[in-house]
């Protein structure tokens, strides 16, 4: 008996604090409603059109919400005014502003779901939200959509309130307000004639109300439909329709199609119009917001190159610079142009015009495999942060196989066994990026792609193939125009945006974007891959790029269709880069990749990489042409450090003009030498060779120099063809990059050869210094003649040509002294009137294999250690 008691105390307890809570909220919602202020005005004034601003604070455009006259009461049709209320508020004559059983059952499906998600709103908490509140769902706004609610059934009646709602509510398509959707979707002027509606069609018009994308008849028609019948259910529930009607409307097709408004910004600016709602929804403000009027958007669009973006998308008289068939199924794109500074949108695109829908796919954001465009952030960015790497640096480029059977292989069939690392990315050579990439470690170029933007996948970071582009997802223009910002920007990456800031009518600020920086790399490492990415556009395979008079760089990227058959099938093109003020990034494709849409690169197909170069080129060149010119700070690397056989002759200058100088006030010897390498450190060792001179000593002292390879008389390599293609490599990963050059027919000193053609020139330092300047034949790979540039080197010394000596003694083990990235060292442990010979051997960045022929001199210090004594070689 005592637990029925019990129980029945917890349940009066429950009751009671529950009627006491209700009595607490009404109490509280009475005072509020009181006290919150009531702004009437805006209900009889209607909203100004929204008006987006430029990067200047200029008017760029205005999504007008005025496409036709606001109804009056009287001529909303009856049929439309059945719709709308028996599937949105079917009590709404009959009872208050405030829905609690909508309410309640909201308040249970967001606990259920953990959302807010729900509606439960009566007409006037719907048409408080339109004139006076955000979409932003939260429960303070649902308590003041209640509120105001409330406010509006105590100042105006249902009829008022209900003709406001049918002039404000959003549509989909910029139709804001029942007469402008019925004549953009049906072309029925209800103002004029409000018996033209049928049935069906206002059952259409009040089904979009819930999600006017979601069942837009023109985008998803078939939702569109069923969404349409279910609201006839409504009716015949509620409205007073009979099932016979509603069946019969039920049978009608949906005969909507698309009609022009007047003031339709798609119409003036379609392309960034959608590019527009795209990045003001993924901002957080919603479709219905912009065209519902009443806001100022600012942002960093520059007209100059949306124009021009606007001129290569939609004009079709530039299709020849697209792939592809130009009608049917053709191939789409997506281009986006940003201010490095500020990582401000100034041109965006996702569509062409053909197969252009309003509010559709924004390839900006699409997904695909950038191929070689990944390069730059992937592979050789990472390597030259490292500090190890350069561009004269050598790097493997023969077939191989890496690990797991990965053995990618060179698109060229005359690749070198090693390259220089500038060469490596000038030419875009797979091999040689692979295996810089497994040299610096994979998380290494993880780490710094992770920074600069792109989004890997847990799958992306466990496989080298990520050097050439493959990626389980692979990447956006938004992200690649983003990732190249960073090389623009000093190393600092800037997060992409398009909406500055959004002002509504009462000067309240909406929304303001946070700038967000990143730095990447070093102002050092972005420096030398704007040098690298000026070679390619200047003198390696993307050449035809350069934008005239402009500082320009960049990479061009393909992605097979398959890596099992279909040579010649591709996928995608992409191309990204970037002038000093601004950076860009464009890639095309078909949607869908098949067997029977697919680019093409054969004898008469194009890569279709060029056609990406081509869009960005067009569009930089379009954007730029009433603007001054300007220049990188540095301008590209010299030409012959890129050339299919760089690496032979850096090879033979690893070491040059090496000398040895007795240092009376270091009491050491000092040694300083030349190289043409960047990036390499060099081992010196010593051997001792005798202490007792057959030759008197003088104040000079007594020498005898020699070094094995010395440019200033050694022995050219051969200019050529290189290596038999496919050749099947026998060396692992780190492979010696000490290769001898390729089986060729030799050029003699100071001969640029070309193919069969030989002309002799002096070797004056227009070249690299006792080497043959090589201008491969291949038409894709342009040089400029006359470019290459003489070495620039380090280091000072005396020249003592005559000097020799007779030494006696027995040499002892050659001594490790230690290793320095400088061009001099100073050896101060050494003994009076002791003969040391040295050796100088340089080391391969990263991998600190030997690299060339070792320099080697000899110094016999003076009994008299305050005499001065040089060495050198001739």
């Amino acid at each position: 008996m005592w637990k029925h008691t019990g129980l029945r105390k917890t349940l009066l307890w429950i009751g009671a604090l529950f009627v006491g809570s209700v009595a607490v909220f009404a109490g509280a919602l009475l005072l509020m409603i009181r006290l919150v202020p009531f702004q009437g005005a805006q209900l009889v004034e209607p909203k100004p059109a929204t008006v987006i601003y430029d990067r200047e604070g200029q008017k760029f455009l205005t999504l007008s919400n005025n496409g036709m006259p606001a109804l009056t009461y009287a001529q909303i049709p009856q049929v439309l005014q059945d719709a709308v209320l028996s599937t949105e508020d079917h009590a709404y004559w009959q009872n208050s502003s405030v829905d609690p059983r909508g309410i309640l059952r909201a308040a249970v499906a967001d606990l259920v779901t953990h959302s807010y998600a729900q509606g439960g709103s009566t007409i006037q908490e719907q048409l408080a939200k339109i004139l006076y509140l955000s979409d932003k769902k939260t429960i303070t706004r649902k308590v003041k959509q209640v509120i105001l609610g409330m406010q509006l059934s105590r100042y105006y009646t249902k009829q008022q309130i209900l003709t406001l709602y049918m002039n404000r509510v959003f549509l989909g398509e910029n139709a804001v307000g029942m007469d402008t959707a019925a004549w953009r979707y049906f072309g029925v002027d209800v103002a004029k004639d409000p018996h033209a509606l049928t049935l069906d069609q206002a059952a259409m018009l009040a089904g979009m109300l819930q999600a006017p994308t979601g069942y837009n008849p023109l985008i998803h028609p078939h939702a569109a439909l069923q969404r349409r019948n279910q609201v006839l259910q409504n009716m015949v529930r509620y409205g007073g329709l009979s099932q016979s009607k509603a069946t019969l409307a039920e049978q009608q097709p949906i005969g909507a199609s698309y009609h022009s408004l007047p003031g339709d910004p798609w119409t003036a600016h379609p392309l960034f119009t959608n590019f527009l709602f795209d990045q003001a929804q993924r901002q957080g403000i919603s479709a219905a917001e912009l065209l519902q009027g009443g806001l100022k958007v600012y942002t960093s669009i520059e007209p100059a190159v949306q124009s021009a973006v606007h001129e290569v998308f939609w004009n079709t008289n530039l299709d020849n610079i697209w792939p592809g068939p130009t009608s049917g199924v053709v191939p789409e794109g997506g281009a986006v142009i940003l201010n490095p500074k500020t990582g401000g949108v100034l041109g965006a695109a996702g569509s062409r015009k053909q197969g252009y829908t309003r509010l559709g796919l924004d390839r900006v954001y699409a997904y695909s495999l950038p191929g070689s465009s990944i390069k730059p952030v992937m592979d050789y960015g990472p390597a030259i942060q490292t500090g190890k790497w350069g561009p004269t640096s050598v790097l493997s480029d023969t077939p191989q196989n890496f690990g797991g059977g990965y053995t990618p292989q060179n698109w060229n069939s005359n690749a070198p066994q090693v390259c220089t690392l500038q060469y490596g990315l000038e030419d875009s050579q797979n091999v040689a990026s692979a295996w810089l990439l497994n040299q610096i470690g994979l998380q290494t170029g993880v780490q710094f792609a992770l920074r600069d933007g792109i989004k890997l996948t847990t799958q992306d970071q466990q496989h080298l193939s990520i050097a050439l582009g493959g990626m389980q997802h692979g990447v956006t223009p938004w992200q690649m125009a983003g990732a190249y910002e960073a090389f623009d920007n000093g190393g600092v990456r800037m997060q992409p945006h398009l909406v500055d800031r959004v002002v509504n009518t009462h000067g309240s600020v909406l929304y303001t974007f946070s700038p967000q920086a990143t730095t990447v790399m070093s102002p050092q490492t972005a420096t030398t891959m704007t040098r690298l990415l000026q070679d390619d556009v200047v003198y390696g395979i993307d050449a035809v790029i350069g934008v005239k008079g402009w500082g320009t760089t960049g990479k061009s990227g393909t992605q097979q269709y398959s890596t099992t058959g279909h040579s010649t099938w591709v996928r995608d093109g992409w191309f990204a880069g970037y002038l000093p003020n601004m950076v860009g990034a464009a890639y095309v494709g078909y949607d869908n990749s098949s067997s029977a849409h697919h680019l093409w690169w054969n004898s008469t197909h194009v890569d279709p990489a060029w056609n990406a170069g081509m869009i960005l080129h067009t569009i930089l060149t379009l954007a730029t042409q009433n603007m001054q010119p300007e220049q990188f700070a540095q301008g590209p690397y010299p030409s012959w450090q890129g050339t299919r056989l760089a690496a032979y002759h850096l090879q033979q200058g690893a070491v040059s003009n090496l000398a040895a100088t007795w240092n009376p006030t270091t009491h050491g010897v000092q040694l300083s030498w030349q190289s043409q390498l960047s990036g390499a450190n060099f081992q010196i060792s010593r051997t001792q060779i005798s202490t007792t001179p057959s030759t008197p000593s003088n104040s000079t002292g007594t020498t005898q120099a020699n070094q094995t390879g010395n440019l200033a008389g050694g022995t050219l390599p051969p200019a050529g063809t290189n290596t038999t293609p496919g050749t099947p490599a026998t060396a692992a990963s780190n492979t010696a990059i000490n290769a001898a050059p390729p089986a060729e027919s030799a050029g003699a000193p100071g001969t640029v050869q070309s193919g069969s053609n030989q002309t002799s020139t002096p070797a004056n330092g227009s070249s690299p210094p006792g080497s043959s300047v090589v201008n491969p034949t291949a038409t894709h790979h342009p040089r400029q003649p006359g470019h290459t540039s003489p070495v620039h080197t380090t280091g000072t010394g005396t020249t003592n040509p005559g000097a020799s000596v007779i030494l006696t003694g027995v040499s002892t083990s050659s001594l490790v002294l230690g290793e320095t990235s400088a061009l001099s060292y100073l050896d101060a442990n050494v003994q009076p009137g002791t003969t040391y010979s040295y050796t100088i051997q340089a080391l391969a960045p990263g991998t600190q294999s030997p690299l060339g022929t070792p320099a080697t001199v000899q110094i016999t210090v003076p009994a008299d250690t305050a005499a001065t004594q040089t060495s050198n070689l001739p």
